[in-house]
């Protein structure tokens, strides 16, 4: 094996040895924002949607007093990032309404926490890495 070849394989394999960390820490991330934020199809919990949900996720230790779970496909939350959502102070806007649940902390419970539930249609809010994958709901716009 020639001195450039061989120059050439080590480079590449420096390269993906620097890279690896970064690829599993947005792998982590968008793996944690699924957690916390994506749920579809919607589970059917039947009365109390947000106590499942929240207990499920291991939002409830210490209890969460707002999270939103987005009811549309992976694809579709990809896409606010890259090609189908508007920037607007730094974050990702989509540009059509998409179904939500935003459960919203209601009181302590001896031993829980309660949450109500509000299902609607709307606009997300999100905020992507540079690679275009989503970390973070903007839960106040």
């Amino acid at each position: 094996m020639g001195v450039r070849k061989a120059t050439g394989l080590f480079l590449l394999l420096l390269t993906t040895l620097c890279l690896a960390p970064c690829i599993r820490s947005q792998d982590q991330r968008f793996k944690m924002f699924l957690k916390q934020h994506y749920d579809s199809p919607r589970t059917d919990a039947r009365r109390d949607y947000c106590g499942f949900m929240m207990q499920q996720r291991g939002m409830i230790k210490p209890c969460k007093t707002l999270n939103t779970f987005i009811h549309a496909s992976q694809k579709q939350i990809l896409a606010v990032c890259r090609e189908g959502g508007t920037i607007y102070h730094g974050t990702h806007q989509s540009h059509t309404p998409l179904a939500i649940t935003t459960c919203k902390l209601k009181n302590l419970v001896t031993g829980g926490c309660k949450y109500e539930s509000h299902a609607a249609f709307k606009y997300i809010s999100i905020v992507c890495d540079q690679a275009g994958w989503p970390v973070h709901f903007n839960e106040g716009v």
